[in-house]
């Protein structure tokens, strides 16, 4: 006789088949049925109008620019508006070689580095918004408007680089080489007398620096000998430091020829010398033309030949110029760019 305490594991066979045989014939009896169910379930449920009175209106008039704004909007293809899509970082070839603009340039690479440098600065969408080639480092320096400026100069200041008007300034092209020196003159401003108090009458000694050395004693409105300079002011200011009185005073010279001034600081050695700028003008662009102006003169840009530039100021770094408009502009020295 069969027991089933002693075989639990054909028990728990046998149930499983009959559940196996269970499961199968009532996925059998749903596949005939499925077909029946699906349409039931999808059929569309039939609108049932309410038996109310509906008042007629009189259709409203519709805008035909509506209509045809509408179809050419479904016609139109999309339009990407945005930055490139899946487009990286950009890249030039050099040597057979692709570099990221992102780095910065060999001179093995590229004779000039700050070409390289400014090309990386420009974003790629500046390039992209303008139509211009964006992997070409030699982009920068082209001048597709043929104004005259580069692609560089017209996205400093703004510009379009694909329209001649409006453009940069003409001195954006303007630098300073280099400052040079006419003549040794030196003075300087060595002691005063004011026993009246009144500036009119208070005496200056001014001496010159140098092998002549000679001393001079002046008063406002005096003309400094062997040179174009004459006292025009005194200014007396005391300044304090750590509780004891310090001398600060100066005197103020005009050039009589520029009439520029100068301050001559009391007890300090001034160089007084003729001073003149050697600008380079490298308008229009791959040109390089060397202007030399004294300190206080005028000159002009071209191709604006009725338009007049002063050089108000020079030192070994950088000038200072005055606009035709009346702005005060600092030129700086040429980096080679």
């Amino acid at each position: 006789m069969f027991a089933i305490g002693k075989n639990p594991h054909l028990v728990a066979l046998a149930l499983s088949g009959i559940g196996l045989v269970v499961s199968c014939a009532v996925v059998y009896r749903h596949t005939l049925d499925f077909k029946q169910h699906f349409i039931r379930r999808f059929e569309p449920t039939p609108m049932i109008r309410p038996q109310t009175a509906v008042e007629e209106t009189p259709d409203e008039a519709i805008d035909p620019a509506l209509i045809e704004a509408a179809v050419h909007h479904f016609a139109a293809p999309a339009q990407w508006l945005g930055h490139s899509l899946f487009v990286p970082d950009r890249y030039v070839i050099c040597d057979w070689k692709p570099f990221p603009v992102k780095v910065t340039g060999s001179d093995q690479c590229f004779p000039k580095p700050d070409l390289y440098r400014r090309a990386a600065m420009i974003p790629d969408e500046w390039f992209e918004h303008n139509h211009l080639i964006k992997w070409g480092v030699k982009t920068v320096d082209e001048d597709p408007d043929h104004d005259g400026f580069s692609n560089w100069a017209e996205w400093l200041w703004k510009t379009d680089p694909n329209d001649a008007n409006p453009h940069p300034p003409y001195h954006r092209e303007l630098y300073l080489k280099k400052l040079i020196k006419v003549g040794s003159l030196k003075l300087i401003f060595e002691a005063y007398d004011q026993d009246s108090g009144k500036q009119s009458e208070t005496t200056f000694q001014v001496n010159t620096v140098g092998p002549t050395h000679a001393t001079q004693f002046l008063k406002v409105g005096d003309a400094i000998a062997n040179s174009k300079w004459r006292i025009e002011k005194f200014k007396q200011q005391p300044k304090v430091t750590f509780g004891e009185a310090q001398e600060v005073s100066e005197l103020e010279v005009r050039n009589t020829e520029t009439g520029n001034f100068l301050a001559l600081p009391l007890g300090k050695i001034v160089d007084m010398s003729e001073r003149f700028a050697n600008f380079v003008y490298k308008w229009p662009i791959g040109s390089s033309t060397e202007i030399q102006v004294k300190e206080g003169a005028e000159f002009t840009l071209l191709p604006k030949a009725d338009e007049r530039y002063k050089l108000v100021q020079i030192n070994e770094v950088e000038a200072v110029i005055q606009s035709p408009a009346g702005e005060k502009i600092v030129i700086g020295m040429d980096r080679g760019s």
